[in-house]
């Protein structure tokens, strides 16, 4: 439970910044909003915002239902008749600036934005008038100019970059654990010794080590000897080849003790322990400093991410494979949550690096995606006229059933990872 609260939340404030990027740079280039939405349908509430002179000409009316006498004189003589008529009469003038509605009743104007809380807690969306080009009029996305138009598809890859330099700001201010190099600790704190991976079947995982768990020392002769640099542990498992090792472990908030036995012959490839090690500190930057480390930061999770996309998309197109290590909601999911139970700043930086990922894979020009988007609106330009709209509608529609086709492959082997045994 704690893990699928941790990921909505982290997947709704990444697809909601995204979505606010977009509804941003529409409302500056003039277009018409017409609503943004926290979450996806059904609605749940929609908020309306008037200005002071709006509210003023917003008046509400209902029907009234009147009888009236008409008396005529026809030859002399007095004729009368009861006529019933339905007319509107005001009620008064609404003094409200924001108007609320439930569920799916209209808004009060469709001139104004709708500002919603849908029942789907997944992230949000925007919806801007002639988006899909089946309407050119006034302050639609359609009749913007092709700067305006690529500065809004491009806005929500933005945002997430920005957001993602901004969490790294803040982790590089509060302090970062990252690797060191044994000679060169540096400013660094807290310094440990800390398990980077575990192979299956090794005794390191038969005795229940796990990523992130930190070395603090081993037994010898009834003492405890402290551990401060990864060799300090190969020389403790080269003296307990084939024999029991206990060693002291910090995992999470406590320290805990866990025996194995190191293998006198380890598969190739492979350690005694079966584990990969990394001698790990913290440390922390002041505000000035942390500022432009986390913009560059970001960007060089951004290089790193597009190598990454190049290498799978090579990959997938070429020989026809998918790169092992690809994650879908579900590994995301427990990633996420394995992120949150570490620590905070092990959160946001986690959050930064898939918030560079929603932004690199959304500017890839591919049918669907903002990039393919982006692309249409340049064969547009060079063309001199818009791509016909069953021609885009068919290429959005392929591009995205191949999207939902590998998203479920990937969603199939994240299961077969973690609950197939």
């Amino acid at each position: 439970m704690f893990t699928a609260i941790i990921f909505i939340i982290v997947i709704g404030v990444l697809v909601l910044v995204h979505e606010f990027g977009h509804f941003v740079l529409a409302k500056r280039a003039g277009m018409k909003v017409e609503e943004f939405g926290f979450g996806f349908p059904p609605r749940a509430l929609g908020i309306q915002i008037f200005s002071d002179n709006e509210v003023d000409k917003i008046r509400t009316f209902e029907k009234i239902t009147i009888e009236r006498e008409v008396i005529e004189s026809k030859n002399g003589e007095t004729i009368v008749e009861n006529i019933t008529d339905e007319i509107k009469e005001s009620k008064g003038i609404r003094r409200n600036r924001w108007h609320f509605t439930w569920g799916q009743q209209k808004p009060l104007s469709k001139d104004r934005t709708i500002y919603s809380i849908n029942w789907i807690p997944f992230g949000g969306f925007v919806k801007i008038l002639g988006e899909d080009g089946d309407t050119r009029e006034a302050h639609s996305f359609a009749s913007a100019s092709f700067l305006n138009r690529i500065l809004v598809l491009v806005a929500g890859v933005v945002m997430n970059f920005l957001l993602a330099a901004v969490l790294l700001m803040v982790v590089n201010f509060f302090g970062l654990r990252i690797g060191l190099i044994d000679d060169q600790i540096g400013p660094a704190k807290d310094i440990k010794v800390q398990i980077v991976s575990v192979t299956a079947g090794s005794p390191a995982e038969m005795a229940g080590l796990q990523p992130l768990d930190a070395i603090e020392g081993y037994k010898q002769n009834g003492a405890i000897v402290p551990i401060r640099t990864a060799k300090d542990v190969q020389d403790a498992v080269n003296s307990h080849l084939g024999q029991s090792l206990t060693l002291e472990i910090s995992h999470g908030d406590g320290v805990i003790e866990k025996t194995l036995i190191p293998r006198a012959n380890p598969p190739e490839g492979q350690g005694a322990m079966g584990i990969s090690l990394a001698l790990t500190g913290t440390i922390a930057y002041p505000w000035y400093e942390a500022i432009w480390r986390g913009i560059s930061d970001a960007a060089f999770l951004t290089m790193a991410t597009v190598q990454g996309y190049y290498s799978l998309l090579k990959t997938l197109f070429i020989h026809g494979k998918l790169i092992a290590d690809v994650s879908g909601p579900i590994g995301i999911a427990s990633l996420t949550g394995q992120a949150a139970r570490v620590g905070f700043n092990y959160l946001l930086q986690f959050v930064a690096m898939i918030s560079i990922n929603l932004a690199v894979l959304n500017i890839i020009p591919f049918p669907a995606l903002d990039g393919g988007r982006v692309l249409m609106l340049i064969i547009e330009k060079i063309k001199g006229s818009p791509v016909r709209k069953s021609v885009e509608s068919w290429v959005n529609m392929i591009g995205f059933y191949l999207l939902v086709a590998l998203m479920v492959y990937i969603t199939y082997k994240d299961v077969a990872k973690f609950f197939i045994k």
